[in-house]
């Protein structure tokens, strides 16, 4: 019987055609994964085509679904498109949402189909309204302060009960909410900014209107924070043109206690509030005061 022997150099040419032809159907069939994979997400049913928001009160509906569409628009690699359900970045919209809407507190994103997302949004809380660096004159006179324009006249931005101030207010016909005033933490950048820290901001927001209560007919006017002095202070402006001065570092509740004492001394007895110009609650157990 005849035999053949297969050369040893043959053999490795053979199987060097072998791996060639292997690795050649490799890559034509990764190929037409890739391909394959490509199409699949181009495909108009893997795009997402509805955006719903829910939860805004103030930021327009139209505006977030303009901005998130936006940051969807446009590929990924040249090919991949950024708005396919598998491959957008709930990152990237929820960055966009934060820095374009300061009003906005959180935000969360989630697929509702392979054609659709939702955006629910959170909205701050206004508490308060920060109307400037520095407060205008309050007159010490009743009338004249009764009859002035309302504070929400100036530009006035919302302020949440830490402390952030976030947003433009807009315009009331009467205020709803407590004017301050004082230099914001961040100078000149653009909100949202700090105004004070939250526990100050807290303990304001208890204070006033606790000592509003014992000031009888008269409403608190604007509240404004002085920070260029060794201690922070506070001046609370009412509408009958008194005001009182209080240190910031001092505790609240030491604070109203100061100035309920004062309230029953014998220097308030047979006059109410509006008989004085002031009540300077800042050196502890000494209290000046200055009647009109």
């Amino acid at each position: 019987m005849a035999r053949h022997v297969i050369t040893e150099s043959k053999l490795r040419a053979r199987r060097r055609k072998q791996r060639a032809l292997l690795i050649y159907i490799s890559i034509v069939l990764a190929i037409a994964a890739i391909t394959g994979v490509v199409f699949l997400l181009r495909a108009d049913f893997m795009r997402i085509h509805t955006i719903t928001v829910s939860g805004n009160t103030t930021v327009p509906t139209a505006d977030i679904t303009q901005r998130v569409s936006e940051t969807i628009s446009g590929n990924t690699l040249f090919v991949l498109p950024k708005d396919d359900i598998l491959l957008y970045s709930k990152r990237s919209i929820v960055e966009t949402i934060y820095q374009a809407f300061p009003a906005v507190r959180s935000v969360s994103v989630e697929a509702t189909s392979f054609s659709s997302i939702a955006v629910k949004i959170q909205e701050q809380q206004p508490a308060a309204e920060w109307c400037g660096a520095t407060a205008p004159v309050f007159s010490s006179s009743a009338s004249s302060v009764a009859s002035s324009t309302s504070i929400n006249a100036v530009n006035c931005f919302l302020m949440n009960s830490d402390g952030l101030v976030y947003a433009p207010a807009p315009q009331f016909s009467q205020d709803p909410y407590l004017p301050f005033y004082g230099v914001l933490t961040g100078g000149g950048a653009p909100l949202p900014q700090q105004f004070l820290s939250p526990a100050a901001v807290h303990s304001l927001l208890a204070l006033i209107p606790a000592i509003s209560q014992e000031v009888n007919g008269a409403h608190v006017r604007a509240v404004a924070i002085r920070t260029d002095e060794v201690d922070a202070e506070a001046t609370v402006y009412f509408s009958n043109g008194f005001s009182v001065l209080f240190l910031l570092k001092d505790d609240a509740g030491v604070v109203l206690d100061h100035f309920t004492s004062a309230l029953s001394s014998s220097a308030f007895q047979g006059h109410t509030p509006a008989d004085f110009e002031y009540l300077d609650l800042r050196f502890g157990d000494t209290l000046y005061y200055k009647l009109r």
